[in-house]
């Protein structure tokens, strides 16, 4: 059989339930703005070789089989008069899935690419400051890195199956969220983008010299739909009330499936997807009116001097590097969800979960000596 060339960064799967398996879905592009109906599911969401390998892409779909049934499991369970409960696989399948789609799309990679070529860059400048200058060439390779002429380009496809990699490895590392689904009664649709497993921080929106979107970080909202009328929310319990405890949310308001709409649309790169054609004057003009808010990147990378962060409880002796994802550009405010105020002496380097940051530190080092050893 030959090879799969076009490998797919959003599963097939996801399309098909969205579109109540047609093979035909409806998209809005962001930039430039582009209606389009019934486009191929196949072609939405790939990249040639994206993934390298046919047998990474093998793998992958292995592991999309679990995860679609557990999303299908969700969705039992949102709309059977008789819900039965997922199972704790069924639970582990939920998370992995999420981590998994968070982890292996484009924007990912090109944000985690960002800061890991700054920081090297970085170290590259002070090694050309602190070299003999012999040939008088010093100062002008600084000028030029200053002037943004020098770039480190890393292969997205080394930092994709990167972040594959920690995003498996870290499923722990949102297993204490509340898990709610959310149950459409508007006449707006949910749709879905090409990034549709959103990190999001209500409680520590303000916050801007750090990252708050990490795995275990204090008020993190996880978000993705599901289909039209479902959507999965995860979000910390420290820091969030929804109605009662509910797992199951009716949502009424237009309003609030908007708002989760638009995170779709920021987070995006390129298109957002719906089911209905009904509803492209909707989607056709949410995007519209977002698009001088979005951002191409959320990469963030800021040089601390030395001592101005804590490092294990101490001051540091050298500059500190710090490269993180900051939040969307857009601040929502959902009917159904109420956000703790934030304390004074509250921070968002914490962990959210200091048992579970434990417990992925030592995963982290155990799968790291696992980790076969180059010989070159």
């Amino acid at each position: 059989m030959a090879s799969k060339l076009n490998h797919h960064f959003v599963p097939q799967f996801l399309f098909r339930f969205f579109s109540a398996g047609d093979r035909r879905i409806h998209l809005v592009t962001k930039n430039p703005h582009r209606l389009i109906f019934d486009a191929s599911v196949r072609c939405q969401c790939a990249r040639h070789k994206f993934y390298g390998t046919q047998e990474v892409e093998d793998w992958l779909a292995e592991l999309e089989g679990r995860h679609a049934a557990a999303f299908r499991a969700i969705l039992r369970e949102a709309w059977d008069k008789s819900p039965i409960g997922l199972s704790d696989f069924e639970k582990y399948c939920l998370l992995e899935g999420l981590m998994l789609q968070r982890a292996r799309v484009p924007r990912t990679a090109a944000n985690l690419n960002y800061g890991s070529e700054q920081t090297v860059l970085y170290l590259f400048r002070e090694h050309v400051r602190k070299s003999p200058d012999h040939d008088g060439s010093r100062q002008r390779i600084l000028d030029a890195i200053d002037r943004g002429q020098v770039q480190l380009k890393k292969q997205d496809l080394e930092t994709v199956l990167h972040s594959i990699k920690i995003g498996l490895e870290s499923v722990i590392g949102i297993a204490d969220l509340s898990l709610a689904v959310l149950r459409n009664h508007t006449d707006y649709p949910f749709v879905f983008g090409d990034c549709p497993c959103v990190f999001y921080n209500r409680y520590f929106y303000a916050e801007k010299s750090a990252g708050v979107i990490g795995f275990q970080s204090p008020g993190l909202i996880i978000a993705m739909p599901l289909d039209s009328d479902t959507t999965i929310f995860l979000c910390d319990p420290q820091t969030y009330q929804l109605p009662n405890g509910h797992q199951i949310i009716n949502v009424r308001q237009r309003s609030d499936v908007s708002q989760l709409n638009a995170l779709q649309i920021h987070s995006a790169q390129k298109s957002v997807y719906f089911a209905d054609r009904d509803d492209a004057e909707y989607v056709t003009e949410l995007v519209t009116a977002h698009h001088n808010g979005c951002r191409e990147s959320c990469s963030e990378f800021k040089i601390h001097a030395p001592g101005a962060l804590l490092v294990d409880g101490k001051p540091t002796e050298t500059p500190l590097l710090q490269a993180f994802e900051s939040q969307l550009a857009i601040q929502i405010d959902l009917s159904f969800l109420t956000t703790n105020k934030v304390p004074a002496n509250d921070h968002p380097r914490r962990a959210r979960s200091p048992e579970i940051r434990k417990a992925l530190k030592e995963l982290e080092e155990e799968f790291d000596r696992d980790e076969p050893q180059d010989s070159g």
